[in-house]
């Protein structure tokens, strides 16, 4: 709905729960590319501590 909307800011709980390794990469990835094509500010709740540090560009413990 938001990014209809092409809002300037995205916020995302738990975007991964449930998937596998494979698709918790292709989403974040996908999630990389809006940031970097659409100038997203995205704040994702995530648990996993090594996935989050992989594509974050900071990261709040």
């Amino acid at each position: 709905m938001c990014l209809a909307q092409q809002t300037p800011y995205l916020l995302l709980d738990e975007p991964l729960a449930a998937l596998d390794i494979v698709y918790q990469v292709e989403v974040m990835q996908l999630i990389r590319k809006l940031v970097n094509e659409q100038g997203l500010t995205v704040i994702i709740i995530i648990h996993d501590i090594n996935l989050a540090s992989n594509f974050v560009m900071k990261l709040l413990r």
